[in-house]
């Protein structure tokens, strides 16, 4: 699916009218085709929109379809050193956890005190995003 700066000012398509893809085929591969065709102003302002609903939202949907039009997985808030995926974490946002994982968020990175999202999820005990992370193998050995 091509995308331009007009395709984003159309209303988004409804998850049915959209491709299905395999988990082989996998849908860390769409989001980034979406990025390579937007200037880096778009990307820029995709990646604030992503950082604000992953803070302040509980909209899924909104975080799918940024992701889905080139919203990187690995947004980081420059002034909390965060990663996306680490704000989920840290709120206890399984749901938005597990989409940034399918979209394929590095579990590994660290951020803030050189923790990984998993620390982060660990330290404010958030069962279940702890949960989400060992469900998937994503749990760090203890250090």
């Amino acid at each position: 699916m091509a995308l331009n700066l007009q395709t984003l000012k159309a209303p988004i398509p409804a998850p049915s009218a959209r491709k299905t893809f395999s988990k082989k085929e996998s849908l860390q591969n769409i989001g980034p085709a979406a990025r390579n065709e937007l200037s880096p102003e778009k990307q820029k302002d995709l990646d604030k929109r992503l950082l604000r609903i992953v803070n302040s939202s509980t909209n899924a949907t909104a975080l799918g379809d940024l992701l889905w039009n080139g919203a990187d997985p690995n947004a980081r808030d420059r002034s909390l050193n965060l990663t996306a995926l680490m704000l989920a974490a840290r709120k206890g946002k399984a749901e938005f956890s597990s989409i940034l994982l399918d979209w394929g968020a590095d579990h590994r990175l660290s951020g803030h005190g050189n923790a990984t999202a998993y620390e982060i999820a660990k330290t404010w005990e958030q069962e279940e995003v702890i949960s989400l992370f060992r469900k998937r193998g994503l749990a760090n050995i203890p250090k």
